[in-house]
């Protein structure tokens, strides 16, 4: 028999295969299937001849879909018409948000809404994030702990870790430069699960990214071993005075970042270190620092773990003075470092692919490593 078929949120091969059997023949001629997932692998696994990701709706559609779960019709209510817009917009495009938000408001008086809108993040999130959480929920712990640290820290930051199996479940999307993007849903969930982890471990928060908090720890010497990463943003702060120790007691940091997205940062120090810095975690996995205060690194940091180094417009006048070990550092960036006087020894850094040594303008010299690295990819000069 000719059979049209739409299978809604299917998560495993096996089910499907139960569904509809195995292979192509078990349909009759002509037949066709809509199959939609959260996880790429099934359709793979089941040979569909085309896969289309779901896009963001457009507004004119986000503002249909939201006031027939509000209203009941196509268009806003008289007098809705403004407030219904933001909520659209806050939704981005996710279909999901509109129709829960929409239902949420939808006995609600105008008065009322006027006082939901303030806490319908909080409320709608209930739910949302128990739809956005199957897929986080499917993820070894590996690949969870990959997501929270994009959720918390890096999203928008270039991509140079493995998340294949996020980009398959479509929790994160590669940008055509190769930046990492996520919803502000997925993101929200993902920062609520890492806020319930730290609950769960007596109140000791892993991962840092509000700025209140970061300066405290940093400026009190109060952090812990507990800490994996920090991510503070600059152009959330004026400036910064860390304490002499201020990563001491972090021995399990891997991943910071120092960074601002909107502020130039060139000649401007934000962090002062008037005592300089005692010692960075040997455990990083990844570096960054805009405008990084000191001329050069602490002198008992071993990089050996380290994968990625960024320190634009930075005071260096030199990277190190020892041929470090550095079997997994794969980029470095020192671009606009002024003082910068060389490129260093990089003999022992085998996987190094991207260095970018950009407007160094009193680079005299690079050294002829360089010249041995087999996998470089690119470097930046000028």
């Amino acid at each position: 028999m000719k059979a049209f078929i739409v299978l809604d949120d299917i998560h495993t091969l096996k089910l499907l295969e139960n569904l509809i059997g195995v292979g192509h023949d078990c349909l009759g001629a002509g037949s066709r299937e809509i199959v939609t997932t959260r996880d790429k692998h099934v359709l793979i696994g089941r040979g569909i001849d085309e896969i289309l990701q779901v896009k963001e709706m457009n507004f004119q559609n986000s503002i249909r879909l939201f006031s027939l779960n509000a209203f009941n019709k196509i268009v806003p209510n008289e007098g809705y018409e403004e407030i219904s817009n933001n909520v659209v917009s806050y939704a981005k495009g996710d279909s999901l948000a509109l129709k829960v938000m929409g239902s949420f408001l939808r006995t609600k008086s105008k008065i009322e809404w006027d006082n939901a809108i303030n806490k319908l993040k909080k409320i709608s999130n209930t739910e949302i994030q128990k739809v956005l959480g199957l897929s986080y929920d499917e993820l070894d712990d590996i690949e969870k702990n990959i997501f929270l640290d994009i959720a918390k820290n890096f999203k928008g930051c270039r991509i140079n870790i493995r998340i294949r199996n996020l980009l398959d479940k479509t929790l994160v999307t590669i940008t055509s430069y190769n930046y990492i993007q996520m919803h502000d849903l997925i993101q929200e969930m993902g920062r609520q699960v890492g806020h319930e982890e730290s609950i769960k471990n007596h109140g000791q928060c892993n991962r840092l990214w509000n700025a209140r908090k970061i300066c405290d720890v940093l400026t009190n010497n109060n952090g812990t071993s507990a800490l994996e990463s920090i991510c503070l943003d600059m152009d959330q702060i004026t400036c910064i005075n860390l304490s002499f120790k201020a990563f001491t007691k972090m021995p399990n940091l891997r991943l910071l970042a120092f960074e601002g997205h909107n502020r130039d940062v060139k000649g401007m120090n934000f962090a002062h270190l008037p005592r300089g810095l005692h010692v960075l975690p040997n455990n990083l996995r990844s570096f960054g620092w805009s405008a990084y205060p000191l001329n050069s690194l602490p002198s008992n940091f071993s990089p050996w773990n380290l994968v990625e180094l960024r320190l634009p417009y930075s005071n260096m006048e030199k990277l190190w003075n020892i041929v470090y070990n550095l079997p997994s550092l794969e980029r470095i960036d020192l671009g606009e470092s002024e003082r910068l006087i060389e490129c260093p020894n990089f003999s022992n850094a085998p996987n190094l692919k991207d260095i970018i040594p950009r407007n160094c303008k009193n680079m005299s010299h690079v050294d002829p490593s360089i010249f041995n690295l087999l996998r470089l990819k690119g470097l930046q000069l000028f």
